[in-house]
C-alpha cells in the first residue's frame, strides 16, 4: 500500500506503518453507480481511494445532495469510525 497523498492522518507515520496498515486491510472493488455506504447505517470502516471517483452524497428533502467527492489518494470514513454519527451514502462513479 503506498501512503495516502491528500490526508494529512498519514504525514507522520513511516513506510513500516503503511506497509502494516496495507497487510490488514482488504481491497474492495466497485462499479461506476455502486453504493459502497448507506447513510443511516453505521460506519464500520476507513476507507481509501486507489483509482477513481465516489460521491459523499446526502439526502435532504428526499434530493441527493452531494457533499464531496473523493478519488485517488483520498480517504473517507474516518469520522465514522470514530464517532457514534451515521454516515451519509456513497457512490462510485
Amino acid at each position: 500500500m503506498t501512503k495516502p497523498t491528500k490526508n494529512s492522518v498519514f504525514d507522520d507515520w513511516t513506510t513500516e506503518e503503511i506497509k502494516t496498515l496495507g497487510v490488514v486491510s482488504e481491497q474492495m472493488d466497485y462499479n461506476p453507480g455502486d453504493i459502497i455506504a448507506t447513510e443511516g447505517e453505521p460506519a464500520h470502516y476507513l476507507c481509501f481511494v486507489m483509482s477513481g471517483v465516489a460521491s459523499i452524497v446526502r439526502t435532504l428533502d428526499n434530493t441527493n445532495v452531494q457533499l464531496a467527492s473523493v478519488s485517488s489518494g483520498d480517504c473517507y470514513g474516518e469520522v465514522g469510525i470514530s464517532d457514534v454519527n451515521p454516515v451519509v451514502f456513497v457512490t462510485s462513479y
